[in-house]
């Protein structure tokens, strides 16, 4: 097998932005989690989790805070080194924007409606 390198890239609306770092990102989709008892059985509780994205931005000139923190419903599109496109349907900003100045870092989230779509290459 081919070893795959690279770098990640993001787009919200077909806005690029520029990542600082490699990004973490969950699908969504059914999630299964087992439960384990008292008495030593277990079960499975499933869930539906959104699909969701995060990591650190470079804080660039164009780079608009206030637009970014209020964007809701974008299509957030994440270009991954492999050759695979992840798509945040109606995805909105979550969490907390924090800025490092000193390192020139904005942290980002953004949670989507549903499952991502991924496509393969």
């Amino acid at each position: 097998m081919d070893a795959i390198g690279g770098r990640h890239r993001l787009f919200v609306n077909s806005q690029r932005y520029y990542l600082k770092g490699d990004p973490t990102y969950d699908v969504g989709g059914l999630k299964q989690t087992v439960i384990n008892t008292v008495d030593g059985t277990s079960f499975t509780k499933e869930e539906y989790v959104n699909c969701s994205v995060s990591g650190t931005l470079a804080f660039t000139p164009s780079l608009d805070l206030g637009a970014l923190r209020e964007t809701k419903k974008a299509t957030v599109m994440l270009e991954c080194p492999n050759g695979q496109t992840i798509v945040f349907p109606e995805a909105s900003f979550v969490d907390d924007q924090s800025v490092s100045g000193g390192e020139g870092e904005v942290a980002f989230a953004f949670a989507g409606s549903g499952k991502a779509k991924v496509m393969m290459p």
